[in-house]
């Protein structure tokens, strides 16, 4: 697992490779934006700011869906019993491909049940935003069905 600390002069960020995920988003005073995740602890994606749901979000009824009159049982989650919840992408090792001080991409390549794809995902800052993009290609001979995301966790305090 390798982290990156990206900033610009109105934001600052860390980006683990353990499912491309966030821990921690903050303003230029220091202000946390985002769910702060324990700086000296290894990346637990569901403990994250933020991390990627790919290939899909949250859960598909039974674990099973029909696509073109065949069906497609989904794979089994080592966080969940009964869903492969939020995909694979947020539990895997991302590969870097581009890096500068306040961006990095990260890659995944996958072949998890009925889908076999490359991820691409994009974290930058601009200005005082956060940009984050998912990009998705199905590797895969036949077709399938993605549906991908982000799963934030904002900061917040008693008063919130």
């Amino acid at each position: 697992m390798t982290v990156y600390t990206l900033s610009n002069p109105h934001l600052r960020m860390r980006v683990s490779t353990q499912g491309a995920c966030l821990l921690g988003l903050e303003d230029e005073q220091g202000r946390p934006l985002l769910r702060e995740s324990d700086h000296d602890a290894s990346c637990n994606p569901g403990q994250s700011a933020l991390f990627p749901m790919v290939p899909l979000a949250n859960r598909v009824a039974g674990n099973r869906f029909e696509l073109w009159g065949e069906e497609h049982g989904l794979p089994e989650s080592p966080v969940d019993p009964d869903f492969f919840l939020h995909g694979d992408g947020w539990l895997r090792q991302w590969q870097p491909v581009a890096l500068s001080g306040s961006a990095v991409t990260l890659q995944l390549i996958s072949d998890n049940g009925p889908f076999h794809y490359q991820a691409e995902l994009d974290y930058r800052l601009e200005g005082a935003s956060l940009v984050a993009r998912i990009t998705l290609t199905h590797l895969g001979e036949r077709p399938c069905l993605y549906g991908a995301g982000f799963h934030p966790f904002f900061w917040r305090d008693a008063l919130t």
